[in-house]
């Protein structure tokens, strides 16, 4: 598998760490602030996170199902100022996100690994049921040009005879690892926002994730299994391009 992975130019518009959690029964959401209170400095701007639910209900003597709705704070979200950082503290989780400029695997580690250090600390989570790692990169390909795999590897394709112009498209991978037991979840997609006669801004999200069946906390080193997510996910990166495309990072 691919290690350590470094262009200068790194496509990285997003890079999410997260770890999932069964914490004790009598723990809740208002129990989340105190976390805040530890890292408001870095962290000021707050978010409460929402679950919703829906629910139909078909009634034997009414034409229309009823519909009825329910929303309650797992959690909060908290910001850095500039908002390219973000610590989740929920009910069911920890979750550390980084946005450009992205400076590397060491640097997101660890503000990470501090982080959630501060949250286990706090709250004692009693196992772990998920870990995961997701990378969101957007790679500005020139346009026009002839074919997709003067790029990617890993790409659509469209059958002989019909037209070859795509202006949309959305394409969606689950690689198991045979090794680790881990997945990943690869999605391809086009920015529209973006998309120009002279630019084609292609999405590469890759989610890598590793379920954990409830263990307890201190059984396994989740930074350990947090080195290989990241090693499956550069293989999947490097093995997605050709050397065309790694020049656009150069």
């Amino acid at each position: 598998m691919a290690g350590n992975v470094n262009f200068r130019k790194p496509p990285i518009k997003e890079a999410l760490l997260d770890i999932r959690v069964n914490l004790p029964e009598d723990t809740e959401t208002k129990n989340l602030l105190d976390f805040y209170n530890k890292v408001k400095r870095d962290f000021p701007n707050k978010q409460t996170k929402v679950e919703s639910t829906i629910s139909f209900q078909l009634q034997l003597k009414e034409k229309k199902p009823s519909v009825s709705s329910k929303s309650k704070p797992i959690g909060y979200l908290f910001k850095s100022e500039d908002n390219s950082r973000i610590v989740q503290a929920r009910l069911d989780g920890f979750t550390y996100n980084m946005l450009q400029p992205y400076k590397g695997w060491k640097s997101f580690r660890n503000s990470a690994q501090g982080l959630w250090n501060l949250y286990e600390k706090m709250f004692k989570p009693v196992s772990l049921t998920r870990i995961a790692l997701r990378y969101i990169n957007l790679i500005e390909i020139p346009s026009p040009f002839n074919d997709f795999k003067e790029y990617f590897l890993t790409a659509p394709e469209i059958a002989p005879g019909l037209p070859q112009g795509l202006s949309d498209f959305l394409m969606r991978l689950v690689l198991p690892d045979p090794k680790s037991q881990a997945i990943a979840i690869i999605n391809e997609g086009i920015d529209k926002t973006k998309l120009s006669p002279n630019l084609f801004p292609l999405i590469l999200d890759i989610d890598v994730f590793k379920n954990l069946e409830s263990v307890p906390t201190k059984s396994i080193d989740i930074w350990e299994e947090f080195e290989y997510l990241r090693k499956y996910k550069n293989d999947i990166f490097i093995k997605s391009l050709t050397d065309k495309a790694k020049k656009l990072f150069n």
